[in-house]
């Protein structure tokens, strides 16, 4: 966004048919943008006490006039400004084009130990990383239904970033709701925490538990799905207002075709038409404990063909590989265990992780990596790059981002690889954050040297 468009939407106190009283009103709502009125709806805001239907639709109207959205566009014109920020997994990354996207709703929907809580745990994170490190410098709003959330998982998440695990957490606004209607009010509580903090990223997490439990039974279904819609328009409405990135986790239902049973995500039409965004987590094997390896499928997305990515599940959140290098090595006091006041030291611990013992592990190495060309492949055998004593030309300078081609990903998902390790990624914005940090380059320097 320009500085005159930012400009122009913050210019609330100038708008036509606007007053002081009108301005203080709509603030205590968090409503502080033109845009975020011109998004609103007569009925929400003349429901605000004080201010009348005719007035109501005075300032919207004129709101929506000041930012040109009563005309038509032609598309050339229009200025998307999406950001990306990773998820802790290059993998997961490069089957979402860059990562978690602002703007649009993202659903993460799975049985229960499919890794949802722990990828909603490891965003809480990422998304506070420097833009130059993949994320987006921001806060972030954690709306918790199941009780789920856990504060050592963050602080080594944090650990494993680098970023001091109190200040990480106190960038993470936690509110736990306990029934549908107290989950509503939350939500509409999150334009007044957005516009007091630089959030980036509203989690709920999840939105289907609490009204499963409070709308039951087929006489139920229509209160149940207008709440949903309502949840669902109110996220949408202030991921666009305020280019934030939300993301939703969401239970499954089995359902039978015939003689086959089929996991669906709870919601219906509803969180169907509503997230721009739909991925399906998976445990591997028949048994959910048999290994730490996840699979995330692309179910629906705007432009993303379809696709699966693999993960692994691990004591500081999702990644590429089961073995984790902390960044911060001293644990904090986050993650001492109630009862006993010691903390464990897990980075160096040589103890693998009991549901790991049948899945392989793969080790990251500095001279080289693991090329993985699908999510559902075997694993293919380690390249080593060939130290510069052997006579081998060093490695190829990693192309900047203007020469990396782009990919129609809407149609074919093709590959490009790695110039330094030979890892292959189907997006550029993936390949460029990784040719940036590549091990396998800063060996290869340091070799030539």
């Amino acid at each position: 966004m320009s500085d005159i468009e930012d400009e122009i939407e913050n210019d609330l106190p100038n708008l036509k048919g606007m007053t002081p009283k009108i301005m203080k009103l709509l603030g205590d709502e968090g409503m502080t943008t033109i845009r975020q009125l011109a998004m609103a709806s007569v009925d929400e805001i003349s429901k605000i006490q004080g201010i009348s239907d005719n007035k109501a639709r005075q300032v919207i109207y004129a709101a929506r006039e000041q930012l040109g959205m009563c005309e038509f566009v032609q598309v050339d014109q229009i200025q998307e400004n999406y950001e990306w920020f990773t998820t802790g997994s290059e993998n997961v990354d490069d089957l979402m084009d860059g990562g978690i996207t602002t703007g649009r709703i993202t659903e993460l929907f799975g049985g229960f130990k499919s890794g949802k809580t722990n990828t909603c745990n490891t965003l809480c994170v990422t998304v506070q990383l420097p833009k130059e490190e993949g994320g987006l410098n921001g806060d972030v709003i954690y709306i918790d239904t199941e009780g789920t959330f856990s504060k050592a998982k963050v602080a080594r998440i944090a650990r494993r970033f680098g970023i001091d695990p109190t200040k990480a957490l106190s960038r993470i606004h936690l509110a736990k709701v306990y029934s549908a209607d107290h989950q509503v009010q939350m939500i509409e509580q999150c334009e007044r925490i957005v516009a007091k903090y630089p959030v980036k990223l509203i989690i709920v997490d999840s939105l289907m538990a609490l009204l499963r439990n409070e709308y039951v039974g087929i006489g139920c279904l229509a209160p149940r799905q207008a709440k949903l819609n309502k949840i669902i328009h109110l996220l949408s409405r202030i991921a666009e207002a305020k280019n934030i990135a939300v993301v939703l986790t969401n239970q499954v239902v089995t359902k039978f075709l015939g003689q086959i049973a089929v996991e669906d995500a709870v919601g219906g039409n509803i969180v169907a038409h509503g997230c721009h965004f739909r991925y399906r987590l998976k445990a591997k094997g028949a048994s959910f404990n048999e290994t730490l390896e996840r699979f995330i499928t692309v179910v629906d997305s705007v432009d993303l063909a379809p696709g699966t990515a693999s993960f692994v599940i691990t004591e500081a959140g999702i990644a590429d590989d089961s073995k984790i290098v902390y960044k911060i090595k001293t644990p904090s006091s986050y993650e001492a265990k109630p009862g006993n006041g010691s903390v464990e030291l897990l980075p160096d611990s040589k103890a693998k992780p009991k549901a790991t013992k049948r899945s392989a592990v793969l080790d990251l190495d500095p001279n080289g990596d693991v090329d993985v060309d699908d999510a559902v492949a075997d694993a293919k055998p380690r390249v080593t790059a060939a130290p510069a004593s052997q006579g081998k030309p060093p490695a190829p300078k990693p192309l900047d981002d203007d020469e990396i081609p782009d990919v129609p990903k809407e149609q074919v998902r093709a590959t490009m690889n790695c110039p330094s390790c030979g890892k292959s990624f189907t997006s550029k914005k993936t390949l460029a954050n990784h040719a940036r940090t590549c091990k396998a380059k800063e060996d290869t320097a340091e070799a030539v040297a």
